[in-house]
């Protein structure tokens, strides 16, 4: 939330942040995107050769494809092609890596030891802990293995202790007149 607030004036750093989030991206899978391989109607964005060598397909949630349409809605404002990579910067220049602007974000917020990786982990994290299994979120990922799935989903502390409490009896529900 302290990033988003940071970012609340720099649309186009919010909607890089906004995918990475929604989908789990590498890198250097997202920052080469471009948009004619978005399928709104299959909700998904087609990568040619990710990094585990394969071609893969990323599903879009329905925040991921909101933000994608308005994207490219004001590429389309801009005259921007559709032959450049997905995600601009304030020259409407390519954007190949964010890192020069999502390092002054993360200082300016005061998160330490986040990287533009650290959203990767977030993304598979937050998923387990709603309950996804492993299995779907190696997919999701792109992951050869279910092993490397399991070290990029961190639980929250709140998440075990959560957890925990389902080893507790459950009480009878109270009724009327008891």
């Amino acid at each position: 939330m302290r990033l988003r607030r940071v970012l609340v004036d720099r649309p186009n750093c919010l909607s890089q942040l906004d995918i990475a989030l929604q989908t789990g991206m590498r890198k250097g899978e997202q920052f080469t995107v471009t948009p004619d391989q978005v399928d709104f109607k299959q909700r998904n964005i087609y990568l040619i050769k990710t990094k585990n060598g394969s071609d893969r397909y990323v599903h879009l949630n329905t925040e991921a494809l909101s933000v994608l349409k308005k994207l490219i809605a004001t590429r389309k404002e801009l005259g921007l092609g559709l032959d450049d990579t997905l995600f601009f910067g304030r020259n409407k220049a390519p954007i190949a890596d964010p890192s020069e602007w999502f390092d002054n974000a993360v200082a300016e917020a005061k998160i330490e030891n986040v990287t533009w990786h650290t959203l990767r982990h977030t993304f598979a994290s937050r998923l387990v802990m709603k309950g996804a299994s492993h299995k779907t979120v190696q997919t999701l990922m792109g992951h050869k293995t279910i092993a490397m799935t399991v070290r990029y989903a961190h639980l929250s502390p709140e998440h075990q202790l959560q957890a925990l409490e389902l080893l507790l009896p459950r009480t009878a529900p109270k009724t009327l007149g008891t």
